[in-house]
């Protein structure tokens, strides 16, 4: 019992040293202002889709409004096999301004192989990869460019939030996702990325090129990216901006969530990258620990007032890095959710961490 109590005290301590070091992380980033006096190398977005009729409109309008001037960058979208009316609804924006569109003509079907065809048939020096259904700001290509040009980076990382839809679970689905950015930006702060999103990513051509992508997994090719530049000690950056990131979607319901989760937890086994690994093993035994105390606080075998001393220290700690993020970015409305999400979290954390490594998944039917 006297060794349980030192084991767990020594993970705390090593859980809130690794949170103080997120929070010093994310405050060492500084915010990024634009200058117009940089600059302006030529960009292509590369928009993968497949069968996104219902989104893909709306960001096309979003690349239609945007400040960056129409000759300093170019639009791709490659269509990964839809069955749909997206190509339709895409050929009516035509009239408004010009962009690439390209079919897929291989048999297999997946976002990575359309993602590096459309890569391939791309001219910028930098690639702004979007997922098709999000939902961007006016000023968010210039923005990019214009650090692009400031710093050089090889690799430019911007949030993607879920967007504000009203329910319990798009909030606790949301607040959850926000964490993961906090804490991704974080340690980004630090010089140890450990995290990325392809829906909203930039990163140098030649570099893509030069590396390719993890066709053997299903999805990925952004972490994959990441981690590759990162072991060859390439440039890569958090863009620090209010008004830089992407929307999407939350998940629609509690199996969708799951669904997307195990999806990413099952590229662990294909990560080597210290950092990352221990990051997971670090939350994993956190919150499993965490779960079995509260459950035999439940039965009688363990105080609750010294789960709830322990949950509530892992709550303050958590909230020392989640409070600033969401409070930079205008989401501090998600704090209400903070308890509810955080006992939650203990479960699903180690439930998903086992079932992603034993489980097998479809995504879009591929």
């Amino acid at each position: 019992m006297q060794i349980g109590i030192v084991l767990v005290s020594i993970l705390f301590l090593i859980y809130i040293f690794f949170i103080l070091l997120l929070i010093y992380g994310w405050y060492r980033i500084r915010p990024f202002t634009k200058s117009n006096s940089l600059d302006q190398p030529f960009l292509s977005v590369v928009i993968p889709f497949r069968n996104e009729a219902k989104n893909i409109s709306a960001l096309l309008n979003d690349l239609f409004n945007q400040s960056l001037d129409k000759i300093n960058f170019e639009i791709i979208l490659v269509n990964d096999h839809s069955d749909d009316e997206s190509v339709k609804i895409i050929n009516q924006f035509k009239n408004k301004f010009a962009f690439l569109l390209i079919h897929s003509n291989t048999p297999s079907k997946g976002k990575k192989q359309a993602l590096s065809n459309g890569i391939r048939a791309s001219k910028g020096e930098l690639i702004l990869s979007l997922d098709a259904d999000t939902r961007i700001e006016s000023d968010l290509l210039s923005l990019i460019i214009n650090y692009y040009s400031k710093y050089k980076s090889d690799m430019i990382i911007c949030p993607v939030f879920f967007n504000k839809n009203r329910g319990f679970l798009n909030s606790v689905f949301s607040l959850e996702f926000a964490s993961l950015l906090a804490s991704g930006a974080g340690a980004l702060g630090l010089g140890q990325p450990i995290m990325c999103n392809g829906a909203c990513l930039a990163f140098k051509r030649e570099l893509y090129l030069s590396y390719g992508n993890r066709l053997d997994i299903i999805s990925g090719d952004d972490m994959f990216l990441m981690l590759h530049l990162k072991k060859e000690h390439k440039r890569i950056h958090y863009l620090k901006n209010a008004h830089v990131y992407a929307l999407t979607d939350a998940p629609s319901d509690l199996k969708s969530f799951i669904s997307q989760r195990t999806r990413w937890v099952s590229k662990d086994k294909a990560y080597r990258d210290a950092g990352v690994i221990e990051t997971a093993i670090i939350v994993f035994l956190l919150n499993t620990v965490l779960a079995i105390l509260f459950v035999s606080a439940i039965f009688g075998f363990f105080s609750f007032g010294l789960f709830l001393s322990l949950f509530g220290l892992k709550s303050i700690a958590d909230l020392g890095i989640l409070w600033p993020f969401l409070n930079y970015y205008g989401r501090r409305h998600y704090i209400w959710y903070f308890i509810p999400t955080q006992l939650l979290y203990i479960f699903y954390v180690p439930l998903i961490a086992i079932w992603g490594n034993i489980a097998k998944f479809e995504w879009k039917n591929k």
